[in-house]
């Protein structure tokens, strides 16, 4: 009897698509508000002091938040850059936000928060061991 061999090619998953979903929304949704954010500073030169300086923040949050969308995307093709770019990502959002409140006791907005706490459920699934050899493997 034909024996069909063992097919090791991964199965995209829900949690997988909606994770890549919800990255490509905010990176998106980021990308239109940073871009007119910089774009507002610069022609009103509303720069303090050292002007390129004030612009290196929110320029490279921006970055970080844009490039969700390329770690999403290797993260849907099971890229190991993906996995460990998404998983830096959703560190980054939660000790940001929470290196804001404690050292510098700025009010948390419902935006902030909500991004931390989908940010929780996520790094959940990124480190079952289950997801962790699926992506990791090839390496």
């Amino acid at each position: 009897m034909y024996r069909v061999p063992h097919n090791p090619q991964n199965q995209l998953s829900w949690p997988i698509a909606l994770i890549f979903f919800y990255n490509a929304i905010i990176s998106i949704v980021a990308a239109i508000g940073g871009c007119s954010l910089l774009a507002v500073m610069i022609y009103t030169n509303r720069l303090s002091g050292n002007q390129p300086l004030s612009l290196l923040w929110p320029a490279f949050f921006l970055l970080v938040t844009i490039s969700r969308l390329g770690f999403g995307v290797g993260f849907v093709k099971f890229r190991s850059w993906g996995y460990r770019g998404l998983l830096m990502v959703e560190i980054l959002t939660i000790i940001s936000l929470l290196s804001r409140f404690v050292f510098e006791r700025e009010r948390i907005s419902w935006v902030e928060s909500a991004l931390v706490i989908i940010a929780m459920p996520i790094l959940g699934y990124l480190s079952r061991p289950k997801i962790k050899q699926q992506f990791l493997r090839l390496v």
